[in-house]
């Protein structure tokens, strides 16, 4: 580097200007040594790092992450990074993801699927991909999530999916490679289509190692029977996740969850809605039975706005041990309040209430204050005194720590309860 001064001062003040710019030159070529002796060599970086990070990203990000060099691009092919493969359907043309699929599949062990059904090229591509799995040799599949995004169209049944699940669900076809894993967990709640009890037999029967279902799907009527879910159960010794609708249960179901010759299940998920009015209630010797062969099972119990009132009390049995309690009914809670920590004192963690102010509710969760030692979670939707709420927070600093709480003493706008709309968005994802 060569630098060149003109000016007219006197020697002094040229020696001191000369200094300064050797100073900041040396400076300079210091920070640029470090620099370049810090940056990380993304080139060199292992393969198994560089595998590890591609799979969690989508495809698109996987595509641009490829591009960076020889060595991402020779990792992008490999097999590994499609253990955990992710499709999202929103444009008509998704030729890429069907590529994919067609040249990975067999490597696949966790699928991910969502889409926007109210386009039926998205559903065709949706199930192209279940259908290219189902005809893939020796597959792979442990985890499958698919999820609805949009609305349903008009008089839609959704029968391509269950006749693609029907097909990734049964036996292998006729001159396919059986898989070398059984599906271990299917979440199906975002897939809002009526189900039948047929799907899940053909479930059960084919993957009897099967740990974890989510039917809690949003569709008006759930058609799933209890002779069908019992089928499933007795089929599925290895279930420890279970979410239904409470329509499905029976006692039968309970104590065939309680028998010796099965895994101790250890979450049920039931949900009550609008078919409430004509199901039969679930015993309490029924519920005593599951919980002596299970001693760790902790259970989620919802009501939401369509489920009968006078059914709420009736269903929650003291021997049930709740972990979650959701109440989303826009009705006066403060008696079910009361007596949910009558029952659920030692078990309960989380309690989600849409409901109406009342002087009884602040009084209910004051209570619930004093006697739920394990409480973490505290979502109310209603208007609360501000003297309530900093009892409650400073009896529990870790829920505001964590933030897991919604507690509000005053809103800007007027409450307006949306019938349909029982969680809000930014509580389902807490």
């Amino acid at each position: 580097m060569c630098v060149v001064f003109y000016c007219t001062v006197d020697a002094t003040t040229k020696v001191a200007w000369v200094e300064n710019v050797r100073s900041y030159i040396s400076s300079r070529i210091n920070f640029i040594t470090m620099t370049a002796l810090e940056t990380p060599n993304w080139n060199g970086l292992p393969d198994d790092i560089i595998i590890s990070v591609f799979s969690y990203l989508s495809l698109q990000e996987k595509y641009h992450a490829a591009l960076v060099c020889k060595a991402w691009y020779e990792c992008f092919l490999m097999p590994p990074v499609w253990f955990r493969f992710r499709s999202y359907f929103y444009l008509p043309k998704q030729d890429t993801t069907l590529r994919i699929i067609n040249r990975y599949a067999k490597y696949i062990k966790s699928l991910y699927i969502e889409l926007d059904q109210a386009t039926r090229n998205n559903r065709d591509n949706a199930c192209q991909v279940l259908t290219t799995l189902s005809r893939t040799g020796g597959r792979k599949v442990s985890s499958l999530t698919i999820k609805f995004t949009g609305s349903n169209p008009l008089f839609f049944s959704g029968q391509e999916f269950m006749d693609a699940l029907t097909s990734l669900f049964g036996p292998p076809l006729e001159g396919v490679q059986p898989p070398t894993k059984h599906l271990l967990e299917v979440d199906l709640s975002g897939l809002n289509v009526p189900y039948s009890d047929g799907i899940f037999r053909i479930l059960g029967e084919n993957n009897p190692e099967l740990q974890t279902l989510n039917i809690q799907n949003k569709i008006l009527v759930c058609k799933v029977t209890s002779a069908g879910l019992l089928e499933f159960v007795n089929c599925c010794t290895k279930l420890k996740d279970l979410r239904v609708y409470h329509c499905s249960m029976s006692d039968e179901i309970l104590e065939a969850l309680a028998t010796e010759d099965r895994e101790p299940i250890q979450h049920l998920g039931i949900a009550c809605r609008r078919e409430e009015k004509y199901s039969r209630d679930l015993s309490s010797e029924a519920w005593c039975s599951v919980v002596r062969r299970s001693p760790r099972l902790r259970v989620t119990l919802w009501f939401d706005h369509t489920c009968p009132f006078m059914k709420i009390a009736m269903i929650m049995k003291r021997d049930i041990p709740i972990i979650e309690l959701r109440l989303e009914t826009s009705t006066r809670l403060e008696a079910e309040v009361f007596q949910a920590v009558l029952y659920y004192h030692s078990t309960l963690e989380k309690l989600v209430l849409f409901t109406i102010k009342s002087r009884g509710l602040n009084e209910a969760l004051l209570y619930l204050a004093d006697k739920c030692k394990r409480i973490k979670s505290l979502y109310v939707n209603c208007i609360l005194r501000q003297n309530v709420i900093e009892r409650i927070l400073n009896k529990y600093p870790e829920m505001k720590e964590k933030k897991t709480f919604l507690l509000k003493s005053e809103s800007p706008e007027p409450e307006v309860y949306v019938v349909g709309q029982e969680v809000d968005e930014h509580i389902l994802q807490l």
